[in-house]
């Protein structure tokens, strides 16, 4: 009885195992027709170290579907006259969010009036204070059609944009799961936009685990520079760019001092002053973030310096003292804070540690990523004896160095005891491990299919559609490893009941 037992589920997993192998071969796994359903699921941002827990939005609130259909459509050309351009291609992830180029240019081959600015952790902006350089937008989803009606950017008119996602296969359904209505509306197009921008946030910095974990500290130029940064007498940054809660922003509106103009209408570019009228609003810009800073150049409205150390001069010795300049540029009088090549340089080591460090994703509380134990600052491994993992527990052995493994022997092994066969075994046994990010890999793979960005980064690179097919993949090599298993203790009892 027990022999036809074990034959019986043998069969029932060989039978499982040839219905996934089989759904493998197929070029797509092609859904069934489903009933179109209203979601308002709300979608919870991640939880980032470094920067506070997203506020509660009364307006237009975060919901799964909202932000997946953001997402879509961001990166999306249809929203462009001549379908070419999406809202990605001037707002890229690889810039944080923003353009390498002074200027981006637009579907028509002209470049645009103002620099791009980054579009992370905007959702912390203050609902009333306006977005882009010049506060011309009341609201996030005022400014997130603006650039598809611009004749330097999209060159699109909303009536057709609604056409085009009318006629498509998809975005009607689409537009119904997130908002419950048939019809799209520009106001829907908006919010589906603005959601996904609001979940954009950013974090998880070099400099935000040495504020956060324990036994990660800064290099001592980093710290140096970060103490230069605050205080009076040295950059003097922290009236506009202050930690602010993690944020490196104000949000506000000022005139650094870029321009000698004494006069308002000597502005080539008033600014907010154009929005408001007031003729003391001439010359002021939104203060952005300097978090991902070495990631935005070009730097100001106008992108006129092309790295940190043109900033870090123009700070120390190119501000200019005008009737408008803000009154926290307080040097402004002698042309800047003048700094030594020494304390520019040191700054500059603090704000490249705000860079995201990469994404914690992976790991099981969302708070380490691989880069926390393989700084590119260490030659790609830690400082200390034994990374610490989520737990607060430290590792078994000292992080090895993660370059030239390309040139490693194929069947050598990886790790000190060579316990993986190949790279790509040993790059996810960190994510499995307890002492490290302590994840098991379908909650990793189903946190990435939720996220805002990843399953459009895993289809530009492997052209896979959804991130389902992934998943189909580790259901089918559990089943294996549990077939395995069971033939492998079936032909054991086989072979006692024989002897």
């Amino acid at each position: 009885m027990k022999s036809n037992n074990n034959r019986l589920i043998i069969l029932f997993l060989l039978g499982l195992f040839f219905f996934f192998t089989r759904c493998e071969m197929d070029p797509e796994i092609i859904d069934e027709p489903q009933a179109l359903v209203y979601d308002p699921t709300p979608y919870v941002v991640s939880t980032v170290f470094g920067i506070p827990p997203f506020p509660l939005l009364n307006q237009n609130p975060l919901t799964i579907k909202g932000v997946a259909l953001g997402r879509k459509l961001f990166y999306d050309p249809i929203l462009s006259a001549d379908s070419t351009l999406s809202c990605s291609g001037c707002h890229s992830l690889t810039h944080a969010f923003s353009d390498s180029t002074q200027f981006s240019i637009g579907i028509d081959g002209f470049p645009g009036k103002r620099n791009t600015m980054p579009i992370f952790n905007l959702g912390y902006s203050p609902y009333d204070i306006g977005f882009f350089w010049d506060g011309r937008a009341t609201t996030l989803e005022d400014q997130v059609i603006m650039p598809i009606q611009d004749p330097l950017e999209m060159h699109e008119i909303m009536p057709n944009v609604i056409n085009k996602l009318t006629r498509s296969e998809y975005y009607p359904d689409l537009f119904y799961e997130a908002f419950g209505i048939h019809e799209i509306t520009v106001e829907n197009v908006a919010n589906a936009l603005a959601q996904f921008t609001k979940s954009i946030v950013s974090g998880n910095s070099r400099f935000d685990s040495a504020m956060n974990v324990p036994g990660f500290y800064l290099e001592q130029d980093e710290v140096d520079g970060s103490i230069l940064f605050d205080a009076l007498d040295g950059g003097d940054c922290l009236h506009c760019h202050g930690i602010n809660g993690g944020l490196f922003t104000d949000y506000q509106y000022r005139n650094n001092g870029l321009d000698p103009v004494f006069r308002f209408v000597d502005f080539v570019d008033p600014g907010l002053g154009a929005i408001t009228g007031d003729t003391l609003d001439y010359g002021k810009f939104k203060t952005p973030s300097l978090r991902n800073i070495a990631l935005t150049a070009p730097y100001m409205h106008d992108g006129r310096f092309a790295t940190l150390e043109e900033v870090l001069d123009f700070y120390s010795e190119g501000v200019n003292a005008t009737p408008f300049t803000d009154n926290f540029m307080q040097y402004a009088y002698q042309g800047g804070v003048q700094l030594t090549a020494d304390e520019k340089a040191k700054i500059i080591a603090f704000l490249k540690s705000l860079t995201d460090e990469g994404d914690p994703i992976l790991s099981g509380d969302s708070t380490q990523s691989c880069s926390s134990c393989h700084s590119v600052n260490h030659a790609f491994s830690d400082t200390i004896q034994f990374s610490i993992g989520i737990d607060g527990l430290p590792g078994k052995r000292n992080a090895m160095p993660i370059y030239n493994l390309g040139y490693s022997p194929f069947d050598n092994g990886f790790f000190w005891d060579g316990r993986a066969i190949t790279l790509e075994d040993q790059a996810i046994k960190p994510i499995q491990d307890p002492l490290g990010m302590h994840e098991i890999m379908p909650n990793g793979i189903l946190k990435l299919s939720r996220s805002n960005f990843y399953p459009e980064m895993f289809y530009e690179a492997f052209a896979w559609k959804k991130l389902r097919m992934m998943i189909l993949q580790m259901q089918l090599h559990n089943l294996l490893n549990l077939l395995y298993q069971v033939i492998h203790v079936t032909i054991k009892q086989q072979q006692e009941n024989y002897f």
